[in-house]
């Protein structure tokens, strides 16, 4: 924990300096809540918020650069429990990219977490009907639409889900034990 409150320390001079980036705030905002300085870190969200770039939000989300850092602090925001401010980083991704694959998909699960599982099923869907040729996101997705589904009470639908998803990880391991191992690494079981 001390080693945690150092490097709080070190990144609040650090803030001095970074103050128009909103990143930090993020990032900050983050750290304080695994500290459990749960006021703080409501204190540092607010500043994250009210520092995502002014003007044309959609033109500044198209920039690549923009939204890999939003899509990315929807996926901390969402990994540390915070669905709302997650949700609000991928809109804001989708808002300069709408068929973005990972953002639909955070998109999907963070409204999951919210209950708002119609429109997790309707991110969700999209996301699939996107993501042609692109098996990293498939996973995640299959589960969340399954978990949806179930939610909404569609359980045959929930199941084939479920079981595409499994289809999905068998297909995928078959094919890394064909390929042997990588350099520096192991076949997963």
């Amino acid at each position: 924990m001390a080693e945690r409150e150092r490097a709080l320390a070190d990144f609040e001079a650090a803030m001095q300096k970074l103050l128009s980036d909103q990143r930090p705030q993020a990032y900050r905002a983050l750290t304080l809540q695994q500290l459990g300085r749960q006021a703080e870190a409501q204190e540092a969200y607010d500043r994250y918020r009210r520092a995502w770039p002014s003007g044309d939000l959609e033109r500044q989300a198209r920039l690549p650069r923009i939204a890999e850092a939003g899509s990315a602090l929807g996926q901390l925001f969402l990994r540390e429990g915070w669905p709302e401010p997650a949700l609000e980083a991928f809109e804001y991704v989708l808002s300069g990219h709408p068929g973005d694959v990972g953002a639909l998909t955070g998109r999907g699960a963070a409204l999951g977490v919210l209950g708002r599982h119609e429109e997790a099923l309707e991110a969700l869907t999209k996301a699939a009907d996107s993501s042609e040729g692109s098996d990293g996101w498939l996973g995640g997705l299959l589960r969340d639409r399954g978990r949806a589904l179930a939610h909404l009470g569609r359980y045959t639908e929930a199941v084939a889900a479920y079981e595409e998803l499994q289809a999905f990880e068998e297909d995928t391991r078959r094919r890394q034990e064909e390929q042997g191992p990588q350099e520096g690494g192991r076949i997963p079981k």
